[in-house]
């Protein structure tokens, strides 16, 4: 920690810090950090990619309901 770091102190934890203005117990290990935010960034893509299936799959159903009636115009002729 540098001296503009005073602010935080340290836990009995490795890598926790109490912030002394808030009282609030901060995670600082950078590592933690970017492999947080990775998963987090992989947990959205996910959704979104979830949400691209869903969507795709109510269109198929769409498109397959759409055929089906016009089989059964076509045949009904």
């Amino acid at each position: 920690m540098s001296t503009q770091d005073t602010r935080y102190l340290e836990t009995t934890t490795p890598g926790l810090f109490r912030d002394t203005t808030t009282g609030a117990v901060i995670n600082r290990n950078a590592l933690e950090l970017k492999q947080y935010t990775l998963e987090q960034s992989r947990i959205l893509q996910q959704q979104e990619i979830n949400k691209k299936v869903a969507e795709l799959s109510s269109a198929v159903s769409d498109i397959k309901e759409m055929l089906s009636i016009l089989m059964r115009k076509h045949h009904g002729n």
